[in-house]
């Protein structure tokens, strides 16, 4: 027996996606303000070079290694952040492929963040650093987990098609119906 009584509407088979959207945007919304504020930060936590960089494989040397991680995860988590943004918002208008959309997010996020925290222990040392990386990585192994679940809910259940969007029919009809008006118009 459906738990659904007479004239009430049936909750959308899409619900979880649309959920799992404002939870993107949320953790997006967390990553783009962890970035700023580390850059904003970073000119004062780290030290500064003996000597500049004159070439880009300088920046793989131990005295500029910290400022190059730090730029690294600072534009991963901005821009990251921001393609967290996007793609909730896909989730919450479900659309077809924002599933699939927020799942190569974070399965490029994390990576990048795992490998931030790996040179950091290994190569610099910094076991509480690399910790704190790391933490970054695991709400974006588990948003991975519900961005899988919500592409094949979005796979299984696909959303209507845009009825905003304007057909020829639709443009005939209001091109026919702007010429009746202007007919009105006409000294």
């Amino acid at each position: 027996m459906s738990s659904i009584a007479p004239g009430e509407i049936s909750p959308s088979p899409r619900a979880f996606a649309i959920g799992t959207g404002v939870a993107f945007q949320t953790m997006g919304s967390i990553h783009a303000f962890i970035a700023i504020l580390v850059w904003a930060i970073s000119a004062w936590i780290l030290p500064r070079a003996s000597r500049p960089a004159a070439q880009w494989t300088d920046f793989l040397e131990r005295e500029n290694l910290p400022a190059a991680l730090i730029t690294i995860l600072v534009l991963v988590s901005l821009v990251g952040g921001l393609a967290l943004i996007a793609a909730g918002v896909g989730l919450q208008g479900e659309r077809r492929r924002s599933g699939t959309v927020a799942m190569i997010v974070c399965g490029l996020m994390v990576p990048c963040y795992v490998v931030v925290a790996i040179i950091y222990l290994l190569a610099l040392g910094r076991l509480l650093t690399a910790i704190g990386v790391f933490a970054l990585a695991i709400p974006g192994g588990f948003l991975f987990m519900l961005a899988g679940y919500s592409a094949s809910i979005l796979r299984r259940f696909p959303p209507p098609p845009d009825l905003n969007a304007a057909t020829p029919e639709l443009l005939e009809e209001f091109r026919r119906k702007r010429l009746e008006r202007l007919k009105h118009y006409e000294p």
